[in-house]
């Protein structure tokens, strides 16, 4: 099911519920307990998951038209791109567009606009946390 998002930094948490293991304060995890997924069950996340393309800008694969902008975030059906300075914002509605062909970002502004503000706002948590 599209809306079973996963992503690694949801398995410590997956792993224990499904082990049994009882962890007291799940707040410290990035993650998600997403183990009803593992065992068949399709949920849909409670948060979105965000990440950057290499560590601090430091991927540059191929062509330039081929680069993506470094950060991204995906929030049930959408995903939002932008560079650290706002530029380059392109946002996808995955369950209509798998192939990210059509960039929605202008005609969905009031959408890119909260997502851009939510992706930002992580990323400045990262920097602080890094420096």
């Amino acid at each position: 099911d599209e809306k079973s998002v996963v992503a690694a930094f949801d398995m410590q948490l997956s792993l224990a519920s499904m082990a049994g293991i009882q962890v007291p304060d799940t707040k410290q995890y990035d993650g998600e307990d997403r183990s009803s997924v593992f065992l068949g069950r399709p949920s849909t996340r409670s948060s979105p998951v965000f990440w950057e393309y290499g560590a601090f800008g430091s991927i540059q694969p191929g062509k330039e038209e081929h680069r993506s902008p470094i950060l991204a975030m995906r929030d049930r059906e959408w995903k939002f791109l932008a560079n650290p300075d706002g530029s380059s914002a392109r946002l996808f509605n995955l369950e209509k567009d798998p192939g990210e062909t059509k960039n929605l970002a202008q005609r969905k502004s009031k959408k890119a606009a909260k997502m851009e503000k939510q992706l930002l706002d992580w990323w400045k948590r990262m920097e602080a946390y890094y420096k």
